[in-house]
């Protein structure tokens, strides 16, 4: 049996660093979604073509990002 250190709120540490993992990837997902909703403004708009191309390669970047942080070989380990 291993012995993990607890944090304050009783959680063991590698179940904190899942937690911690899971929120970041949340977040990405948020700015993501910020990030294609102003690519549907300009386009509805018909606007500047240029800022929605370089939106566009922002969200790919940000969609690789967010498919690396879920492949479970970059998961933080939790022991059963």
């Amino acid at each position: 049996m291993t012995k993990e250190r607890i944090c304050a709120t009783g959680e063991a540490m590698p179940l904190r660093a899942l937690r911690s993992h899971v929120s970041d990837v949340q977040d990405k997902t948020c700015h993501l979604s910020g990030v294609i909703q102003a690519i549907a403004y300009l386009e509805g708009e018909n606007a500047c073509q240029a800022g929605q191309a370089a939106l566009i390669y922002i969200a790919e970047d940000m969609i690789k990002e967010i498919d690396n942080a879920l492949d479970a070989l970059n998961l933080p380990e939790v022991a059963a």
